[in-house]
């Protein structure tokens, strides 16, 4: 994760997650920061990635428990990623 070039971050995940992330925020151009810290599951999809293959992993983590269990793997894209699988 580039956090050098990002606007903004947005994550989600543990208090643990939250201190690592805000250290790197810190460490970088101190660009604003969300944090969802109740648990669900993030799923980072880079510029690099294989998208038809993440996008099955992502439907699996989606519904594979179909809300049986408080965990939803929630899918982050790279704006690049986004606007290319547009």
């Amino acid at each position: 994760m580039g956090l050098y070039e990002e606007a903004m971050l947005a994550f989600t995940g543990s208090t643990a997650t939250e201190k690592v992330v805000l250290e790197l925020t810190c460490k970088s151009n101190l660009k604003p920061v969300t944090l969802e810290l109740r648990g669900k599951s993030p799923f980072i999809v880079p510029e690099d990635a294989d998208i038809d293959k993440d996008v099955e992993i992502a439907h699996f983590a989606l519904f594979f428990n179909q809300d049986n269990v408080v965990v939803l793997g929630l899918a982050h894209l790279c704006m690049s990623v986004y606007m290319t699988s547009l």
